[in-house]
């Protein structure tokens, strides 16, 4: 008994792919906490986050991610 031969054609070939890198933007927001009578920091909270191209839903975001901050910090 023969053992099995490669009967198939072998087509190889090379592709190059161009990587798009830098093609989004991340936009950071800072909350500094300050001490009115002292002013002294208390507290800081920073969030980012891509910044979506649609101007309404950026600002929509904007105010949610500042008010998750508000909560984490209010406990």
């Amino acid at each position: 008994m023969d053992a099995p031969r490669y009967m198939g054609q072998r087509n190889y070939h090379w592709e190059s792919e161009e990587v798009v890198v830098n093609h989004y933007r991340q936009g950071t927001v800072t909350v500094d906490f300050v001490d009115s009578k002292t002013n002294t920091l208390v507290g800081e909270a920073v969030a980012s986050a891509v910044v979506v191209k649609n101007e309404t839903a950026a600002k929509r975001n904007i105010a949610s991610g500042v008010e998750k901050v508000l909560e984490r910090i209010s406990g």
